[in-house]
This record gives structure tokens, sequence and C-alpha cells, in this order.
């Protein structure tokens, strides 16, 4: 059988083709894949910060995936039963960045309170407390005024946050060691009803002393 021998110049313009429609393919290829369309969750209406996402406030919307979030989630499972850190606003993909699990995340110290307290947070050329505090612990804020004299201007008082170095409490000696860094600082819950006779007890006080409670103490006990 006679084989056709195409001659060198129509060979060259055959691979060039075969070339060219590769290229074609590959440039629609990767259009296709730059501009694919992907669904994302959003939310149905605005959600308010701090407000946790039920099934119901969530939907899919449809982006490019040229548009698509890096932390865009598609999975409800990934949404539901979460807090919303911020804001989210409706048709925007919710970002996983923007999403906790962790309530006291959402609320900060404010998480940490009752509806009828409120708290303060004070240094150490402010007041004096002994290292081994911690959060949790009840106190007792004690304002020494001019001529030496102790007086309570606070007690039954709950730490909530500390900041600093601290040691542990079997070494602690009354206030012989006591937090002087500043860069530490104590955060302390109070009443509503505490924090007039405190703030007034501070101002007539030249030292704040903040006293560990012991767990069985009946507010109104003796110095």
């Amino acid at each position: 059988m006679r084989r056709i021998k195409l001659p060198a110049r129509d060979m060259s313009l055959w691979v060039a083709v075969l070339l060219s429609i590769a290229a074609g393919i590959s440039v629609m290829i990767a259009f296709y894949q730059l501009y694919m369309p992907v669904k994302v969750l959003a939310p149905r209406g605005d959600i308010k910060a701090g407000s946790v996402i039920g099934q119901s406030d969530i939907g899919y919307i449809t982006v490019t995936r040229r548009d698509s979030h890096s932390m865009a989630l598609s999975d409800p499972r990934q949404v539901i039963g979460k807090y919303a850190v911020e804001k989210l606003y409706t048709g925007e993909p919710i970002l996983s960045q923007k999403l906790s699990s962790d309530q006291k995340e959402i609320m900060g110290i404010s998480g940490s309170l009752a509806p009828d307290e409120t708290y303060i947070s004070l240094k150490p050329n402010e007041a004096r407390w002994p290292n081994g505090l911690k959060a949790g612990d009840s106190v007792t804020v004690v304002g020494v005024i001019e001529g030496g004299k102790p007086q309570v201007i606070g007690e039954g008082i709950k730490v909530i946050g500390l900041t600093g170095p601290r040691i542990a409490a079997g070494q602690i000696d009354q206030l012989k060691n006591v937090v002087t860094g500043s860069e530490s600082s104590i955060t302390l819950a109070m009443r509503w009803s505490q924090v007039g006779p405190f703030f007034y007890g501070k101002i007539l006080a030249r030292e704040i002393w903040i006293m560990p409670e012991h767990p069985a103490r009946e507010p109104g006990g003796k110095l």
C-alpha cells in the first residue's frame, strides 16, 4: 500500500493547528474553573452580633469561584448553632472568622456578669492585692483613710479577671507579696448598689487593699 506523504510545510501547519486547539481548550478550562459558579451560605436576613444562628436564618447564594472568599462556608453544620461575632448582612457570604462557638468570646467580660452587676478594672497604682488571687475568688475591698484607719468600701465582690505575674496561693503572706508590675490589672464584678460606696471610699482613701475572703465568710464580718 502506498503511503501518502505530506509536505513538511503541511505537516507544520497541522501541528500548529493542533497546538492552537489544545491551547484554546486549556484557556477555556482555566476560564471555567475561574468563573465556575459555586454555592455558599449567606443570611436570609440581617443577623445581629451575638445571635445564635438557626437553620431558618441561612440559605445559599451563587457566586463565581473567582469571587468566592477562601473562608466562605458551604456546609450548614459549620454555621447552625454558632454565634455571630459581628453583624451578618443579608446576601453576603458567611465567613468562618465571623462565627464562634464560645458565648464568652462574643460577650467578653460582660458575659461573666449577673444582670444587676457591672465591672471595674484597677491597676497597681490604684490598689494592692495578693499575687495568689484568681478569677472566681471573692474579696473585700478596704480603703485606708488618713490616719491609717481601714474602712470596708466593698465586700462579697467577685474577681473576674487578672493580668500580670502570679504566685501560688500557698506563698502568700498577707500583703507582703503584692502585685507591683505596671502591666498588671485586676477586674472586679460588683452590684450596682456597691458602685457608689466603692468610688466614694476610693476618693477618700490614700490606699486601696483588695483582701481575699474565706468562702464561708458572712458579709459584715469584722476585719
